[in-house]
């Protein structure tokens, strides 16, 4: 019964350190540094700060297309966040941050009928203005017994 504790605590440090300004939201330049070859940094940890444009849940969880920017003038990044949670009140534009791992490149149509391109992420971390999320204690406790909770995949 303490290996469920454990990793309640341990996800309670990482909320609480991501919550606070010093943990490093990385820019959209490195996520376009990111989107040229994404295999290279699979498995890696990062976060970013962006716009919701769409956020759709399903029997897996909640994903996320964020719209990560340096400044207005300069075209953002398309970052595709999914998270394995549901009964989130993350919604279409919010501003939100979102902790995880890089997965691929994904590909798929946008709102106009377009192709739309951008990096994939396993969130394990939500917050938004609907306040923050965590994936449940039986969700981490089954990431953490199989060793992925904060390990490279």
């Amino acid at each position: 019964m303490l290996k469920p504790v454990v990793v309640v605590a341990l996800l309670g440090v990482v909320f609480a350190q991501w919550g606070c300004s010093s943990f490093q939201t990385h820019a959209a330049r490195d996520l376009r540094a990111i989107a040229r070859n994404p295999d290279a940094h699979r498995g890696q940890m990062y976060a970013f700060y962006g716009r919701v444009i769409d956020a759709s849940e399903n029997a897996t969880g909640l994903t996320l297309q964020m719209v990560v920017e340096d400044s207005p003038q300069i075209p953002g990044e398309l970052l595709v966040a999914h998270f394995p949670a549901r009964g989130t009140k993350v919604a279409r534009g919010d501003n939100a941050k979102v902790l995880g791992r890089i997965t691929s490149r994904v590909r798929g149509p946008n709102a106009f009928g377009g192709v739309a391109e951008g990096v994939g992420m396993d969130a394990i971390a939500v917050r938004a203005a609907g306040g923050g999320y965590l994936p449940s204690e039986e969700d981490s406790y089954r990431a953490w017994e199989r060793g992925t909770l904060f390990t490279r995949r």
